[in-house]
């Protein structure tokens, strides 16, 4: 009988909707135990420093800085997939001309309220939106109206909810979420595409699960990623 093992994954929630389907395929199909833990990137980079953990999936650049610390084994290191940032909407509500900067600027200052990842809490995409709106010039004005949320998926239930009437996530945490439409991408010139990178903690307790379940999430087909919102690899 083959032996099994629980391995914890600590992942970036940007990728949740994916990586929690494939996760349960993976238990199902091999019999080891799996424990997602998803937060911002920065969360999850904070968490890998002080706790246990086999699997992790940040963006590119946050693995990478792991891999220089000694704490995810460089040889296990894949790219998964890649998302953009989009603008949302409750379904229903009118949708927006945002394909250029200016015209992204006035649909934002026109809005009541705008939701966006927590920029303090780590979030890629809290980050930038901090960035683009400071480069559109908007930036005093927004701050009134801007709804500062914990990660992606709590900005996208906010506009879910009618708390916001505009969003701004992940295009992958908007397309995993009921009762939200995606008006669009930013702008191609505001634009910022995160790759997203899997690999094996230094410190896993499971190892040859870890690699098992980095196989199997990288072999996956490609379309799970892209009705996820994702652009595989």
């Amino acid at each position: 009988m083959t032996k099994t093992s629980s391995i914890q994954v600590l992942s970036a929630g940007a990728v949740e909707g994916v990586i929690a389907q494939l996760a349960k395929q993976f238990a199902f199909e091999t019999g080891h135990a799996v424990k997602l833990v998803f937060g911002t990137v920065g969360e999850i980079y904070d968490r890998l420093r002080t706790e246990s953990a086999d699997v992790v999936i940040m963006s590119a650049p946050a693995i990478d800085e792991a891999i220089d610390q000694g704490r995810v084994i460089a040889t296990s290191r894949i790219h998964i997939a890649r998302t953009g940032i989009g603008v949302l909407v409750r379904t229903g509500e009118p949708m927006r001309y945002i394909a250029t900067p200016d015209s992204l600027a006035e649909t934002l200052i026109s809005s009541t309220t705008v939701a966006y990842p927590d920029p303090e809490k780590g979030s890629t995409a809290g980050r930038h939106v901090a960035t683009i709106l400071g480069q559109l010039g908007i930036a005093d004005v927004m701050r009134a109206k801007s709804i500062m949320c914990a990660n992606g998926f709590e900005t996208c239930k906010a506009v879910a909810e009618g708390k916001a009437k505009l969003g701004i996530a992940m295009i992958s945490e908007i397309m995993s979420m009921k009762k939200v439409e995606l008006v669009g991408p930013l702008p191609k010139s505001l634009q910022l595409v995160t790759t997203y990178t899997i690999g094996v903690a230094t410190k896993t307790n499971a190892v040859d699960a870890a690699r098992e379940f980095v196989k199997f999430v990288t072999g996956a087909d490609g379309k799970i990623f892209t009705d996820a919102g994702l652009n595989c690899k």
